[in-house]
């Protein structure tokens, strides 16, 4: 009967049509849970899966988050210890040229989020991606900020579960990005912000962010305003 065991000798296969098809075995495995997930050396298993998201074919990256995804909801807080080791190559894999890689990135964000630790944890944990030199890591950071919001809502909300504050200052600075795309979405992030916390974020961004470029704050500004018009 085959174990996690009877894959880790093929996991670091160098051939990429034979990774694909371990990838594709592991999957299936993984998704039967009466499957045993007991392994001689699972340190070793995970640590070569992590590797997978850094390799150049997109498809075994992507075969690597969907088993760290079936591997987060089968072993919740026991994968705990790996946590950072994931999170570093996830955000890279934000940046891909494709959808459903960066969507499977998020899939697996939101699920460390629910099975292996917080919401509000993760979420400092990517704060390194809002300045991350690839423009749409950082734009992918900003939307998944929104999706966040929407799923989990902000404290001082009925059953609202992040804090915000920290994440005003990086897409405060995003809002002068170089790339169009980034400063749209963040300003867009900015003011789904607004929708939760109100005045809050508009008296915040006065007082402490002055230094703001005088055009982007009148900007900022008036989208709030005119959010607060909607409302």
């Amino acid at each position: 009967m085959a174990t996690l065991d009877s894959f880790l000798a093929h996991i670091s296969s160098q051939d990429t049509k034979r990774k694909l098809q371990v990838g594709n075995d592991i999957l299936n495995y993984l998704s039967i849970e009466d499957n045993s997930l007991e392994c001689e050396n699972l340190s070793a298993f995970i640590d070569s899966i992590i590797q997978w998201l850094n390799n150049s074919n997109f498809k075994v990256a992507q075969n690597g988050l969907e088993i760290l995804s079936q591997l987060t909801f089968r072993m919740k807080e026991e994968l705990k210890p790996y946590l950072s080791s994931i999170l570093t190559p996830t955000i890279d894999r934000l940046g891909d040229s494709r959808d459903c890689v960066r969507e499977q990135a998020k899939v697996l964000l939101s699920k460390l989020m629910n099975y292996v630790s917080t919401p509000q944890f993760v979420l400092e944990k990517l704060m390194p991606a809002y300045s991350h030199k690839n423009w749409r890591i950082r734009e992918e950071m900003c939307i998944f900020l929104q999706e966040c919001l929407l799923r989990y809502g902000v404290v001082g909300a009925t059953n609202g579960q992040l804090y915000v504050s920290k994440f005003i200052p990086p897409l405060v600075i995003l809002v002068s990005d170089q790339n169009v795309q980034v400063r749209e979405t963040s300003m867009s992030t900015l003011v789904e912000i607004y929708k939760h916390v109100g005045d809050k974020l508009r008296n915040e961004i006065i007082k402490k962010h002055s230094n703001m470029p005088h055009q982007k704050m009148i900007r900022l500004l008036l989208y709030v305003g005119e959010e607060e018009l909607v409302a």
